[in-house]
């Protein structure tokens, strides 16, 4: 039997700010925003020495534009980091979920 997976990303209660990153003119894309791979880059800096990744999932949610900061905040459960990329109010740009065994 397969695993159902939701298509939306659940960000466990509790993630903790980890980290601030300005958006720089190298994360944007031609489309006058960051581009997605850099949420990803961003996003790693969540995770542990020890984590080992299997499986990476993302979700966007809204675009950065340059001169916008982000925020990066994570969640830890037993086999997942969460990443959620927030702007300085809160809304998210995008949640990456990084699944190990």
């Amino acid at each position: 039997m397969m695993e159902e997976v939701s298509r939306k990303i659940k960000v466990p209660e509790g993630a903790i700010e980890v980290d601030t990153f300005p958006v720089h003119k190298y994360h944007i894309d031609t489309n006058a925003h960051v581009n997605n791979s850099k949420y990803i880059e961003v996003a790693c800096e969540a995770l542990t020495e020890e984590f080992e990744v299997q499986k990476l999932r993302v979700e966007y949610k809204k675009a950065a534009v340059l001169g916008d900061t982000i925020v990066l905040k994570r969640a830890i459960e037993k086999a997942r980091i969460v990443a959620e990329l927030c702007d300085e109010e809160g809304g998210t740009y995008a949640i990456v979920e990084f699944i190990g065994e």
